[in-house]
């Protein structure tokens, strides 16, 4: 486990108080009961109960096979919970379609790329915002003050993108693709931003972007961030699960968990 400069992250106190302060009288933007999980009977998630507070940054941390990316999956509506519960700002959604889930407002990016290469960044963009409307058929030949350009040039440049517009993908480097993928998430306009492994495969001269483009996005947007990498994962976060074999292990906030010597033992597969 990577020693983490906590420098870069905000004290333990500012984004905690934030989130009470701001979110006593609303519901958790996510709350899960009791999740079970199997793939042809053999368990994976078991009895996971997860409360993220509206504007919070919650990451999902864990060893290789400890259920993240499935429990993000079962959130996302990919797979269908075995047992619990799925509530979103309060309404149930445990049974809710993957589709219907990205228009309340849950978006999500995958570990791999999902991008429309031969096209340029701006068209990218431009066809995540349609995706998402109803004209959503309406993809080609967009007018030159249209909305949607508009709006697709502006996420551009949230995500450190914006002098790439009229590149085509194939010529993107890793980082800048999934700098495209997070706009591409982001142009959903969504309540809840799910992140699957956002820096897997990012240079170290990368990183300081995303963490930077993570650190911008405004508080009104819920984050909950599945991450291995504990130099990304911890500077972002103002609560961090840990997961172990399917089930919550630990939550603390990021300076305990950095110092908790059970969170080592479960990266090293002692004996937590």
């Amino acid at each position: 486990m990577t020693a983490v400069d906590s420098s870069r992250r905000q004290p333990e106190s500012r984004g905690v108080l934030r989130i009470c302060a701001a979110t006593r009288s609303r519901p958790p933007t996510l709350e899960l009961s009791g999740i079970g999980f199997s793939f042809g009977g053999a368990p994976v998630l078991s009895g996971v109960d997860l409360v993220v507070a509206q504007g919070e940054r919650r990451v999902i941390l864990g060893p290789n096979g400890a259920g993240k990316t499935t429990l993000f999956n079962v959130v996302c509506g990919d797979y269908s919970p075995k047992a619990g519960s799925i509530r979103f700002s309060g309404r149930d959604i445990t049974d809710l379609k993957q589709h219907m889930r990205a228009r309340i407002g849950i978006a999500r990016t995958y570990q791999n790329s999902l991008l429309f290469d031969g096209l340029t960044v701006l068209d990218n963009i431009f066809l995540a915002i349609r995706g998402v409307r109803r004209n959503r058929f309406s993809l080609l030949r967009p007018r030159a003050n249209d909305r949607d350009l508009a709006q697709a040039r502006e996420i551009a440049d949230r995500v450190r993108i914006c002098h790439l517009l009229n590149s085509d993908v194939r010529d993107l480097s890793h980082g800048q693709r999934r700098q495209l993928e997070l706009g591409m998430a982001l142009a959903a306009e969504p309540k809840l931003l799910m992140l699957d492994e956002p820096a897997a495969g990012l240079s170290p001269g990368d990183r300081p972007e995303l963490l930077r483009t993570l650190h911008e996005l405004p508080r009104s947007l819920t984050l909950v961030v599945v991450e291995h990498d504990m130099d990304i994962a911890l500077p972002i976060a103002d609560i961090v699960t840990v997961m172990k074999d399917g089930a919550v292990a630990i939550e603390r906030t990021p300076d305990k968990v950095e110092r908790d010597p059970a969170v080592q033992a479960i990266y090293l597969g002692e004996a937590a």
